[in-house]
């Protein structure tokens, strides 16, 4: 799968992995699949990773009840994501 990432990214993901605990080549695959808009688009609240890294961008995505417009955040396994509530215009 193709997630989005520079080759700068991938390579800070290569450093991490080698430090961590455990099999470094599953840890590697782990480190993607925990990016906050990948999460996004594997729930299916949006149709393409692109699609996903917008709605973090545009602030519409919550994690524990705060805004995050990071796409490359780290979620843990126990994050609750949610979609910002509209509010109705007047």
């Amino acid at each position: 799968f193709h997630y989005g990432i520079t080759e700068r990214q991938l390579l800070n993901y290569v450093r991490i992995a080698r430090k961590a605990k455990g099999s470094t080549g599953e840890v590697l695959l782990q480190l993607p699949e925990m990016r906050l808009d990948n999460v996004i688009f594997r729930l299916g609240m949006a149709p393409t990773i692109p699609g996903a890294r917008q709605l973090v961008n545009h602030r519409h995505i919550l994690v524990n009840d705060c805004i995050v417009d990071i796409p490359s955040y780290r979620c843990k396994p126990q994050d609750f994501i949610t979609i910002k509530s509209q509010r109705k215009s007047e």
